[in-house]
C-alpha cells in the first residue's frame, strides 16, 4: 500500500490492516503484526495529550524543545527530593 498513491486514505490502510488481522489464512504472526499495527494507530485519549511521538500527528515540529545560551542556565542546582543528590563527574575519567 503506497501512502502516496492516488485514492490513497488512511481508512483504506486501516481496512486492509483488518482484513490481514482476520484472515483465518495468514500465519498467525502476520495476524498479531497486523493487530499491533491497528493498535498502535487507534486514538489514545491519555496519549495522545502527551508530549510524545504520535505516528498520526502529521504536524510534528522538529528540532530543540528549547534551547539557551549557556549563560542563561542557572550555577546553582535545582532542589532535590528527599534522598537524592546532585554529583558532577567527568564522563571522560574510568574512575
Amino acid at each position: 500500500m503506497n501512502p502516496r498513491a492516488p485514492g490513497f486514505t488512511e481508512e483504506k490502510m486501516m481496512q486492509a490492516f483488518r482484513n490481514v488481522s482476520m484472515n483465518e489464512k495468514a500465519p498467525v504472526m502476520t495476524r498479531e503484526r497486523y493487530k499491533c499495527l491497528l493498535e498502535i494507530l487507534k486514538d489514545h485519549p491519555f496519549w495522545d495529550t502527551m508530549p510524545i511521538i504520535n505516528v498520526r500527528n502529521k504536524n510534528l515540529k522538529k528540532g530543540q524543545i528549547q534551547s539557551f545560551k549557556p549563560d542563561e542556565v542557572s550555577k546553582e542546582p535545582l532542589p532535590l527530593p528527599a534522598d537524592f543528590i546532585w554529583s558532577n563527574f567527568d564522563i571522560t575519567d574510568d574512575l
